[in-house]
């Protein structure tokens, strides 16, 4: 009896695997995910933060923006190829990873709970309390010390240089420039500062924790709010 060998190295048509179609949908498995669960930008602002630069952080969204971009458009021009050739059927693979990049898009600007400015501020945070702590420096702002930084916001409203010998301990360990400003019942809180030039100034305001954060500016070169936690938010102006 004659027994046919078999060829085990050969695999039939049914059990091919084109790898380019399984990375692309596990791309469009990803950007979805991404959309609902965690955005990308979320863990890079944050890291922007800790390194303290803003530079960093908009090199990162355009990045990102002109990489969806660039996807976006492959994906929509390999769909038109490909309905012009009549093959239907992989025209509509690329038509769903042209859908599945808009709608992460979308689903992190909806669902989102952060933005990139809050991510940065507790980047920010999380890089202070390596050599400081911001929690201290909040319980100084709150102590009987501090007040004699208070006024009336309507004589003294710009910001006043906190001199290294006036600032306690947990303030001399950190690189921004520290200066006290009133807010608008004339306590004194703490504004730290960084200056990027091109990139802004920015950094965090540090107060009372019943204190309240007031709006944002308007205008392109209006001042940026964000509030952190009670009494601490982060602020960002354009250069």
């Amino acid at each position: 009896m004659m027994v046919e060998a078999i060829d085990h190295n050969t695999v039939g048509p049914a059990r091919r695997i084109d790898r380019r179609r399984v990375m692309a949908v596990l791309l469009v498995l990803l950007l979805v995910l991404s959309g609902v669960a965690f955005p990308p930008w979320v863990l890079v602002s944050y890291a922007a933060g800790f390194l303290k630069s803003q530079g960093l952080l908009l090199l990162f969204l355009v990045g990102g923006f002109a990489l969806s971009g660039a996807l976006l458009l492959t994906a929509s021009l390999q769909f038109v190829r490909l309905v012009l050739t009549r093959r239907k059927m992989e025209a509509l693979f690329w038509a769903v990873i042209a859908l599945a990049i808009v709608l992460a898009f979308v689903l992190q600007v909806v669902t989102s709970r952060s933005s990139p400015d809050e991510c940065f501020g507790h980047g920010l945070i999380r890089r202070l309390n390596t050599r400081s702590d911001v929690d201290a420096i909040q319980i100084w702002v709150e102590s009987p010390d501090f007040e004699k930084y208070g006024g009336d916001p309507r004589v003294r409203r710009r910001e006043r240089p906190l001199r290294k010998e006036e600032q306690p301990e947990v303030l001399k360990h950190q690189d921004g420039m520290v200066g006290v400003e009133l807010d608008a019942s004339g306590r004194p809180y703490v504004r730290l500062r960084w200056d990027e030039g091109k990139g802004g100034a920015w950094g965090l305001v540090i107060g009372r924790r019943d204190m309240k954060t007031p709006p944002s500016e308007p205008g392109m070169y209006g001042e940026r709010r964000t509030e952190l936690r009670p009494g601490i938010y982060f602020w960002y102006r354009e250069a």
